[in-house]
């Protein structure tokens, strides 16, 4: 009775072990009998990363009774995510029935109270039809940032004004490694 109950224990833990082997997922192995190359695949699994880009809210111009501009110099397009972003688009959208004219206006000839202005963005003068040239926007990599300057001028109010003339609209998105070589560079920090 005891072999009975010894060999029943132990069929049992068999069937067991082999459910427990097979329920693994099987790989096959490759194998050569002669001197040869073998390969292995490389699977990959990964998840989407998270895209967080953080631009500034406000971008103010002061203009003092004798002309001077000052702009702020802490504005930046901050890149919180671990990937590489790109700007693809910077526009300007005039607002309260204010125009953009070219950069560089004498606005000394302008007549007071005109609701115009110019622009100038990382170095690129803001078309009059809003778009800004891209040239002083590269690839931002993950966890750097990118300084936002500008510059403006406006025409002379004969009142004080206090309103928003415009809107800064960037566009951002993943740079594309279809679109660009991957970087060499060592980033400390």
């Amino acid at each position: 009775m005891k072999n009975l109950k010894d060999s029943r224990l132990f069929a049992l833990a068999l069937a067991f072990i082999v459910g427990a082997i097979v329920s693994l997922p099987a790989f096959a192995a490759d194998q050569v009998n002669s001197p040869g190359e073998l390969s292995s695949a490389v699977d990959l699994s990964a998840e989407a990363a998270t895209f967080s880009v953080a631009v500034p809210t406000r971008l103010t111009i002061d203009i003092a009774a004798d002309g001077t501009v000052t702009t702020a110099n802490n504005a930046a397009i901050v890149n919180n995510s671990n990937g590489p972003i790109e700007v693809h688009e910077v526009r300007v959208s005039t607002k309260n029935g204010w125009s953009i004219v070219p950069w560089g206006t004498d606005f000394r000839s302008t007549p007071t109270g005109a609701k115009q202005f110019s622009m100038e963005i990382n170095g690129g003068a803001v078309d009059v039809s809003g778009p800004a040239p891209l040239t002083g926007f590269p690839i931002i990599h993950g966890g750097d940032r990118l300084a936002l300057t500008y510059d403006a001028d406006a025409a002379v109010q004969s009142s004080a004004v206090s309103e928003e003339i415009a809107e800064v609209i960037i566009t951002v998105d993943w740079a594309e490694a279809t679109n660009h070589p991957a970087p060499h560079y060592s980033h400390s920090g």
